[in-house]
């Protein structure tokens, strides 16, 4: 017979894995951030993203060399006219990992700003 593990949780997952989510809101609909996002050849290099999944015009989940991934979310801002970005980064090893990719977010966050100002 098989060893189980205990009720309620998850069989094989490592307890240490960490996530973070972060936000960022837009002067622009969700419907373009979704445009740039959704093609992965529009990201940048950093960490050699690839796509895992595109479901317009709400998501897109991408992976990284890492081993770690990214589900972004698309919605609409509090305000007219604004799109809320929000991702949830998870499967970081360690505290480095995790501090290294919410600064890579950042960095993200405002060049997409940039762009969708043009």
């Amino acid at each position: 017979m098989g060893r189980h593990s205990e009720l309620g949780k998850p069989i094989g997952r490592d307890r240490d894995i960490r996530e973070f989510f972060a936000e960022e809101t837009f002067d622009c609909e969700p419907a373009r951030l979704f445009v740039i996002l959704g093609d992965i050849d529009q990201w940048p290099p950093a960490g050699n993203p690839r796509m895992l999944s595109r479901k317009e015009p709400k998501s897109v989940q991408v992976s990284f060399a890492d081993a770690t991934r990214a589900l972004v979310s698309f919605e609409r801002g509090d305000q007219p006219g604004t799109a809320k970005l929000v991702v949830h980064h998870d499967l970081c090893k360690d505290g480095h990992q995790t501090r290294s990719w919410k600064a890579y977010w950042k960095g993200h966050f405002k060049a997409l700003s940039q762009r969708v100002q043009l």
